[in-house]
């Protein structure tokens, strides 16, 4: 009866060894493309986004602020025309 214990013990730690080891690799190759830079991942994308954050988002923001700050600026100055202590010193 032992020898039958033996040998279902040993087929039993055999395949839960086997699963743990396939596990393991699979995580291994997970964290490989995880740990991946975008781009090592892929090239050609990475450099296309690049170019376009380089080359239309970066300027367009740019304008984008400039507009705003000038608008800024007048509102500012018409505001303070308007202050009744904008002539106090007069």
């Amino acid at each position: 009866m032992e020898w039958i214990k033996d040998i279902l013990v040993g087929g039993i730690m055999d395949n839960l060894n086997g699963l743990f080891d396939g596990i393991n690799g699979q995580v291994a190759g997970i964290a490989g493309t995880v740990g991946a830079t975008p781009q090592s991942w892929n090239s050609s994308v990475f450099n296309m986004i690049k170019g376009l954050s380089d080359n239309i988002i970066v300027p367009v923001a740019g304008i984008v602020l400039t507009a705003v700050m000038c608008y800024l600026s007048l509102c500012n100055r018409e505001i303070l025309r308007c202050l009744p202590l904008a002539n106090f010193g007069k």
